[in-house]
């Protein structure tokens, strides 16, 4: 994990990330407005490495989410699955990336997506966001 000045690669790809949503004609934007124009748009950095099979735990934006966060009783939340290919950008903002659940639930052997068998090899993670200022400063 990575805070305050990043290397050129990841401001780079910050910067990539910001020039394409910038001219997108995606609706809704990919990215909102009143963040695409932020200077820098990114200050922390966090790299993960997993290994084919490896599973990384439903979570929300900030903790893993512990089974009793779930609630007894409560309604079974959709889940909805993507298949994210080598390059993919994933956007996460508000409710998405605090009240939504978000995990990869890989399992060691081979995995099929509409019929296909899916090739798993080493996935490299690269998430670039903003840390949100204390309210006191």
């Amino acid at each position: 994990m990575r805070f305050g000045d990043l290397p050129i690669w990841a401001s780079d790809l910050s910067d990539l990330i910001q020039e394409a949503a910038a001219v997108s004609d995606a609706e809704p934007h990919p990215i909102p407005g009143h963040l695409l124009w932020r200077d820098p748009l990114f200050d922390q950095l966090i790299v993960n490495v997993y290994a084919p099979g490896e599973v990384v735990p439903m979570r929300n934006g900030l903790l893993p989410l512990a089974a009793a966060d779930a609630g007894e009783g409560s309604p079974s939340p959709a889940k909805i699955p993507v298949l994210l290919h080598p390059g993919s950008l994933m956007v996460l903002s508000g409710e998405a990336r605090y009240r939504w659940e978000h995990g990869i639930d890989r399992r060691p052997g081979f995995q099929m997506w509409e019929g296909e068998e899916l090739r798993q090899g080493r996935r490299t993670s690269i998430t670039l966001r903003r840390l949100r200022r204390s309210p006191s400063g």
